[in-house]
């Protein structure tokens, strides 16, 4: 009976800490990466350049006004996608790492040697 109860017991544990790591793992990094978006939105603009990327710069109806908008907002936009695709790319490797951690622990675990240049 007690060994059964145990049994039971590590197995919720053991389901409760995956769905911990994993589910609300990505969560956390889910908000945090659109916390940092929405951060990086306020330095960059990206809507609002995109909104406003054919409208004079400064009101100034002139040609170089025109020129001038559409340089400096088109330049903004390329530094916010490069930058927007920066970070994404940096969460997706932080969470493949946080992800991988604990069956890398469990493979240490068990003295399981895998040669990751064997698989590629």
């Amino acid at each position: 009976m007690a060994i059964k109860y145990i049994a039971e017991q590590f197995t919720l544990w053991l389901a409760d800490f995956f769905r911990h790591w994993y589910f609300d793992g990505l969560f956390l990094f889910l908000r945090t990466f659109v916390k940092t978006l929405s951060f990086l939105d306020r330095i960059f603009a990206l809507r609002v350049s995109l909104k406003n990327i054919f409208k004079p710069m400064y009101q100034d109806n002139s040609f170089i006004g025109y020129v001038m908008g559409f340089s400096f907002r088109s330049l903004r936009i390329i530094t916010a996608l490069i930058s927007y695709s920066f970070i994404a790319f940096l969460f997706l490797v932080a969470y493949l790492i946080w992800a991988a951690i604990p069956p890398y622990l469990l493979l240490k675990l068990f003295n399981i040697d895998i040669n990751v240049s064997n698989l590629l």
